[in-house]
């Protein structure tokens, strides 16, 4: 009789063909991967008069659980279902003894994307969670949740693959890792196809859409995917339809248990998740100049514009649903109050009661203003929490488009012109403040990516600005050289195509 064949557990989960090679399959030996496989059948030997003990192995293999959304399943992705070993006796200090097991079915090259985005790309989720849940709950998810394991390896993995050759060699190092090991083009499209494959056979699971893990998953997908394309351009649309139907289902939750009344409560996992794809859906409107994608339904976010004690974060979730509105009424022309005097007035009167409501822990704690002379145009602005930065630079970001929307601009006239060039100086000085925040802080690496959104919109309105043009142009240089951030050359590209070559 042949031998059984028994797959590895990496081509069991993607149901493909394992050729049964030894010690790894093909296909784990291509992408670097520990390839494991599972003795499934127990064997028992009959007419033993010895006593039989179960022996609880379980602890042996990381990631096994019996919570309901860890059963085995595109949706849960949790470890395999492991075989009870069978002893004659015990030893009692079995379960005293420390376990040191790593992750099962993970090798060298994930373990170190893993390290990676915990060290250096979860922070771009958790600048408005003081709870860090991308940077400690969400990579303990993966452990049981493969396609958001199989989303951060994307995003990670493309961060890393457009580092300089001497940053990853300098980061393989400071990981204690072999430098023969490949993060590539071809690793990224691997991690990213195989979280789109798991995402859309999740959309089409009944009891999927409440899922957090899959919610995180399409979250960081779609930084990889906002990330990967210039801002001057739609992105793909596989994240932002993924994004539509998982938060969609779960924001009517994230609304209701929003924390709006304890000024010390963090909320949940699946309010840090929402929130972090709210504040991408705005940045993503704003930069394509489009509709919100996302739930705005007056009824359900009609009740966090109050302006009662609340965290530092609930105060800034509340002025991104302003800014989702301002969107609206600049964008949709479904909207109510639409481009019209009425809705213009509510929305800017929203805005101002958030100014005067605000905590006093908004205020900067320290500004300098460009002085005369100076070779600088960028105030000096600091803020003491990250929260604050995105909300000083989300209120100058809704300046540019209460400047640019306004329906008192005349369309023709003697004074177009001068109402122009008004328009012109608000928004050079919107951006300006932006870069400023950005430039003064740049221990919070979101805050430059704003920059960049800011000057790319709006660079028209420096044309002719050549000190104010190399400026900027500046601080997009040192975008792509501090955080190594890949749009970074098309918006020089198209900045240059605007202004023309700087010399």
């Amino acid at each position: 009789m042949p031998p059984r064949h028994n797959p590895c557990e990496n081509c069991r989960r993607h149901h493909v063909k394992c050729d049964n090679s030894s010690p790894r399959c093909a296909r784990c030996e291509k992408f670097g991967r520990e390839c494991i496989r599972i003795n499934r059948r127990a064997r028992f030997r009959h007419g033993s008069s010895s006593t039989v003990r179960y022996i609880n192995e379980t602890s042996k293999f990381t990631g096994t659980s019996t919570d309901p959304s860890a059963r085995p399943s595109r949706v849960s992705n949790d470890s395999p279902r492991l075989t009870p070993s069978l002893s004659q006796s015990t030893s009692p200090d079995t379960d005293l003894k420390p376990s040191h097991t790593p992750w099962s079915q993970i090798g060298p090259r994930e373990a170190c994307l893993l390290r990676y985005f915990i060290e250096e790309l979860a922070r771009w989720f958790d600048i408005c969670d003081p709870s860090n849940r991308f940077t400690s709950t969400i990579p303990q998810r993966a452990r049981k949740c493969l396609t958001l394991r199989h989303a951060i390896l994307a995003a990670s993995a493309r961060h890393f693959s457009t580092l300089p050759t001497s940053r990853q060699t300098a980061t393989l190092s400071k990981y204690n890792m072999k430098h023969d090991i490949t993060i590539n083009e071809e690793a990224v499209l691997y991690y990213h196809n195989q979280c789109i494959t798991d995402l859309r056979f999740s959309a089409a699971q009944p009891d999927s859409s409440m899922n957090e893990n899959l919610l995180a998953a399409v979250v960081i997908l779609r930084f990889y995917e906002e990330l990967d394309n210039p801002f001057v351009t739609l992105p793909t649309e596989t994240a932002a339809r993924g994004l539509h139907v998982f938060i969609e289902a779960q924001a009517q939750t994230a609304f209701t248990l929003a924390p709006t009344s304890n000024p010390h409560t963090n909320g949940t996992l699946r309010q840090a998740v929402f929130w972090t794809g709210f504040r991408q859906e705005f940045h993503m409107a704003f930069s394509q100049q489009r509709p919100f994608r996302l739930p705005l339904s007056l009824s359900v976010t009609q009740g966090h514009l109050v302006w009662t004690p609340a965290s530092d974060a609930a105060w800034t979730n509340r002025l991104l649903i302003i800014g989702a509105r301002v969107i609206q009424y600049c964008f949709d022309d479904t909207f109510p109050g639409y481009g019209g005097v009425a809705g213009y007035h509510e929305l800017l009167s929203l805005r101002e009661k958030w100014v005067r409501s605000r905590p006093v822990s908004f205020s900067p704690v320290y500004v300098q203003k460009p002085r005369s002379g100076e070779p600088t145009f960028f105030p000096v602005i600091w803020y003491l929490d990250d929260c604050h930065i995105v909300a000083a630079q989300s209120l100058s970001l809704l300046d540019i488009l209460f400047a640019t929307y306004s329906p008192y601009i005349p369309r023709i006239g003697p004074t177009l012109h001068l109402e122009m060039e008004n328009v012109n100086e608000k928004l050079r000085a919107a951006v300006l403040e932006i870069c400023g925040i950005a430039v003064s802080n740049k221990q919070s690496a979101p805050a430059l990516t704003t920059a960049c959104i800011a000057v790319s919109i709006c660079a028209e309105r420096f044309v002719g600005c050549h000190e104010l043009q190399r400026t900027l142009m500046d601080v997009i240089v040192d975008m792509g050289r501090e955080l190594n951030y890949w749009p970074a050359r098309v918006v020089r590209d198209r900045l240059e195509v605007v202004w023309g070559k700087l010399t």
